[in-house]
C-alpha cells in the first residue's frame, strides 16, 4: 500500500492506521496523522507537545 513512500513515511502510516484501527474510526483523521507522527518521530513534533503524547487531552479522551 505504501511503496512509494521512504521507509520512515510508511513506518509513520502504520502508526496511523493503527491509531485509527484502535478507537475504530471508520476514517483516518487529522488527530490520527498527528497522533502517527508523534509516536514515530523524535524530531520537533514529539517535542512540541511537551512529550504530552500520552495525555487524555491529547488523545481525546474524556478525564
Amino acid at each position: 500500500m505504501f511503496e512509494l513512500f521512504t521507509d520512515s513515511a510508511e513506518a509513520v502510516m502504520r502508526h496511523v492506521v493503527d491509531e485509527a484501527r484502535g478507537v475504530q474510526a471508520k476514517e483516518i483523521e487529522p488527530v490520527h496523522l498527528l497522533l502517527g507522527i508523534m509516536d514515530h518521530t523524535d524530531g520537533i513534533a514529539r517535542h512540541g507537545a511537551g512529550g504530552r503524547r500520552n495525555d487524555p487531552a491529547i488523545r481525546g479522551q474524556q478525564t
